[in-house]
């Protein structure tokens, strides 16, 4: 994902090298036309633009950081960008990964440039990587851009953009290169497994062997699944524990660029309960009163031992509270579930009682209004509440791990508001219908016909180009990918097609702009939402690192291509830790709504990505305003993602790409 570039006139000085990565060193991919600039073909511009092109701009000629640069100068209000003219890199090897650098300097501050290398199978964009720097007037180093080669015998270009501009708009490059090396290609995990010391009967230090990986910047350690801590060193205390409690610790290895080694786990344990007396558990068991859909006040009856001095109250095996009293209002919870509690006596000594225990709810959920036009069926994965005894998935710790590692933003966990994300627009019988024209192989020239397109109707300004009609009346979804408007008044897309919104929100082939097969309104949170407290199906996301060999179920299809361990498969659902709670952690009211939606129905990875995102609907097709006001991206905090399980996960299987004509339009 990139971020928007708005400024009129910007100085860039980029020294880039390109680093070649895989286990072993593989052959030299060749080089076109290489000079003293590495792979590039007069990099410095001493003789001036050759060997460059202008894309929506025009090149001239200016006096450079060391001798001549030149400057690119936008000749239409839209993104504008330099490019090799050749390709100076041919003959990949797969698996091969390239790292990309530079500096840069801008003479109006908070604007942003994008440097990007982009893999070419033939005519077509296979794969690609960038780093954007929002600038200041001092030089800066651009953001490493990590991009691993998806297959042998294709070739790479480099450009530096902008995705938006008014006519007249220009920044100046100067000094470019590009250089191969080899490295490993993760960090490897550290050594053994991880053992304990300094135990007690509440905290116990975690000690590892160092990863013999000389890239290895730090450690991260899990306990059951959930990030505790993240260190330089090889050990670190875990505290908060009960006593005689064993639970799984895992170590992974992580280098600067962020990728993740293999774990290093072992069950450890705390030292044993005291053998003195333990003070007498409270009389009965637990009761509710003060239910509503989101709290209760979990009561109970004081233990009849004079020792006891506080209970302490957990939740589905996790604490909530210790409190002197006999009742505590628990918070954050979801409409219409079910937890198990246990409320625990203590003395001074830190002894505690046999639990007293009970299965107490929240109230039911409240349907949706009436005048809410929920897409897709109840039984749809997107309007599925994820269950109480939802499986965790064995690898969820790595993959949780990978998720960090791809947030990559410096604001935190991302949501897209004005680019990267789907503008939805809504139709009835009255609508006009356009025919569009795909560009996308093999259906190149073909039509879609019938599709309705509401006046004023413009699809998302980032090379996405995406954009969404509902039609409630038919119950007809089209979704187009790269679209724009022709002068006839009909419509050009790279891909269009067409889902009903009374069924699953996938498409059974995934021949669909999005590739998990996902339909490209699933997911995306709406303002109204936002402004009603309450969002009632799973959310849509991205990251970097999607697994290579297939999706799995609900997705149809994936463009995965990371062998990394903690590599996540598209269509896999991610969940909140439902045992959170919310109030604890200085959320404002819209964060709320959007990780209690996590904790109720997850998320489900629906394609590639620049980093870990989320998508709200792009602010250009409706007039209800966010509660973040006119902003670009929004974010939740990252320590959210720390507290992130992949819920178990199917077999990955191939995909099949098949077009399948609906009711709603037809491709002729």
């Amino acid at each position: 994902m990139s971020s928007r570039l708005t400024t009129p006139v910007i100085v860039l000085l980029l020294v880039l090298t390109l680093t070649t990565v895989a286990g072993a060193a593989p052959s030299s991919p060749r080089a076109t036309g290489a000079t003293a600039s590495g792979l590039l073909t007069n990099g410095d511009f001493e003789a001036g633009v050759t060997g460059w092109s202008g894309y929506r701009a025009s090149l001239s000629a200016t006096a450079g950081v060391a001798g001549k640069a030149v400057r690119v100068a936008a000749t239409q209000a839209s993104g504008y960008a330099i490019s090799t003219l050749a390709r100076p890199v041919s003959g990949t090897v797969a698996g091969s990964t390239f790292v990309a650098g530079g500096w840069v300097r801008s003479s109006a501050t908070r604007r942003n440039v994008c440097l990007r290398v982009r893999e070419w199978a033939a005519t077509a964009v296979v794969g690609s990587g960038q780093a954007c720097l929002r600038s200041s007037r001092n030089w800066q180093r651009l953001p490493n851009v990590s991009y691993t080669v998806r297959a042998s015998g294709n070739s790479l270009d480099l450009d530096v953009f902008r995705d938006s501009a008014t006519i007249g708009d220009s920044f100046d490059v100067d000094q470019l290169s590009l250089n191969p090396a080899f490295v490993a290609a993760t960090p490897l995990a550290p050594a053994g497994v991880p053992s304990a010391t300094d135990v007690t009967q509440t905290s116990l230090r975690v000690v590892w062997a160092a990863s013999p990986d000389g890239r290895t910047t730090g450690y991260r350690v899990s306990r059951g699944g959930l990030v505790v801590s993240t260190t330089s060193g090889t050990s670190v205390v875990v505290g908060s524990l009960s006593c005689g409690e064993a639970s799984i610790f895992s170590v992974v290895a992580f280098d600067a660029l962020g990728a993740v080694s293999v774990p290093s786990a072992a069950t450890l344990g705390t030292a044993t309960c005291p053998s003195s007396p333990t003070p007498l558990a409270p009389a009965g068991v637990p009761s509710a009163t003060d239910v509503t859909q989101t709290s209760l006040r979990l009561t109970w009856s004081a233990s009849p031992d004079s020792r006891t001095t506080s209970y302490r109250v957990s939740r589905a095996g996790l604490p909530v509270t210790t409190t002197p009293g006999t009742s505590v209002v628990v918070g954050s919870l979801s409409c219409g579930t079910v937890s198990s509690y246990a409320v625990v006596a203590v003395d001074a000594a830190g002894s505690v009682s046999a639990p007293s225990s009970a299965s107490l709810g929240t109230a039911a959920c409240s349907p949706p209004p009436a005048a809410e036009f929920r897409l897709y069926a109840d039984s749809s994965p997107w309007n599925s509440r994820i269950s109480a005894d939802a499986g965790v998935d064995a690898g969820s710790p790595a993959m949780v791990d990978q998720m960090l590692a791809d947030t990559t933003f410096v604001g935190g966990f991302p949501i897209a508001v004005k680019e990267w994300t789907q503008p939805i627009y809504s139709a009835n019988s009255a609508t006009p219908r356009v025919d569009v024209t795909l560009t996308h192989l093999p259906y190149a020239g073909r039509v879609l016909s019938g599709v309705p397109m509401p006046a004023g109707a413009r699809p998302d300004p980032s090379s996405d180009g995406s954009l969404v009609v509902i039609d409630e009346t038919t119950g007809c979804e089209y979704d187009l990918a790269r679209a724009r408007p022709n002068a006839d008044g009909s419509w050009t897309a790279h891909f269009a097609s067409t889902l009903p919104t009374g069924g699953s929100g996938f498409y059974p082939f995934s021949e669909s702009p999005r590739a998990a097969g996902a339909g490209n309104a699933a997911g995306v949170i709406r303002p109204e939402e936002l402004r009603a407290g309450r969002i009632d199906h799973a959310l849509a996301f991205t990251m970097k690192n999607t697994k290579a060999g297939g999706p799995v179920s609900p997705a149809t299809g994936s463009d995965g291509w990371s062998t990394a361990s903690g590599a996540v498969p598209e269509g896999a659902r991610v969940q909140l830790d439902p045992a959170l709670d919310l109030d604890s952690l200085g959320l404002n009211p819209w964060q709320k709504t959007i990780a209690r939606a996590l904790q109720e129905y997850g998320m489900i990875l629906i394609d590639t990505g620049g980093g870990l995102s989320l998508q709200a609907e792009n602010s250009q097709s409706t007039n209800e305003p966010y509660p973040w006001g006119d902003l670009s991206y929004s974010y939740l905090p990252t320590s959210l993602v720390e507290r992130f399980r992949v819920l178990t996960l199917s077999p990955q299987f191939e995909t099949i790409y098949r077009y399948l004509n609906t009711p709603c339009a037809t491709l002729r």
